[in-house]
């Protein structure tokens, strides 16, 4: 046998391996751009809604899916730093105003990443969220914030909620103290 026909039988062997190497790396391919795709779709369809559970997983899973972009990362930085600073009132228009704009800074990068063609104008100004559950939203928290205060002061002023108060902070994470589930 020439070295010819020996480079035919072992590329007839080695083809099928080559061919499913080759589609598995284009899978994993596909898969890693879609998680990329679901994760821009959580955080543009929730840009206006700034305390949604899925928001703040898609956030925190970006250093994961977008690992190869440095723009992306670099958008997310600034947007985690801004977002952490400690003991920042609700109230403060000048931060949540440069969070939003770290936010577009962050999807902008994040459309450009996938190749989508998104003005940064478009993805700050073209959302939707309706006025009566952004005030349904600031109503509950009032509420929730009301709740917390009369049953602090209330809790003062019973002896038996004050020895409640006091085990529960003396146990901090024993779990033995709970009921059984």
């Amino acid at each position: 046998m020439q070295l010819k026909d020996w480079l035919e039988i072992l590329a007839i062997a080695l083809s099928p391996l080559i061919a499913v190497q080759v589609t598995e790396w284009l899978r994993k391919r596909s898969d890693a751009v879609e998680r990329k795709r679901d994760l821009f779709r959580t955080l543009m369809a929730t840009r206006r809604v700034t305390l949604n559970w899925d928001r703040v997983q898609a956030l925190n899973l970006i250093d994961v899916e977008f690992y190869k972009s440095k723009p992306v990362r670099s958008a997310w930085n600034a947007l985690v730093t801004h977002l952490t600073v400690p003991n920042v009132a609700e109230t403060d228009a000048v931060h949540w105003q440069r969070a939003q704009v770290l936010t577009t800074d962050l999807l902008h990068s994040m459309a450009k990443d996938l190749g989508y063609e998104l003005d940064r104008t478009d993805i700050e100004r073209q959302a939707y969220y309706p006025q009566g559950s952004l005030e349904i939203e600031g109503e509950w928290n009032k509420l929730r914030k009301i709740l917390i205060e009369l049953l602090e002061k209330f809790a003062a002023t019973q002896p038996w909620a004050q020895s409640a108060k006091q085990l529960l902070s003396e146990a901090g994470d024993k779990k033995d103290l709970l009921p059984p589930s």
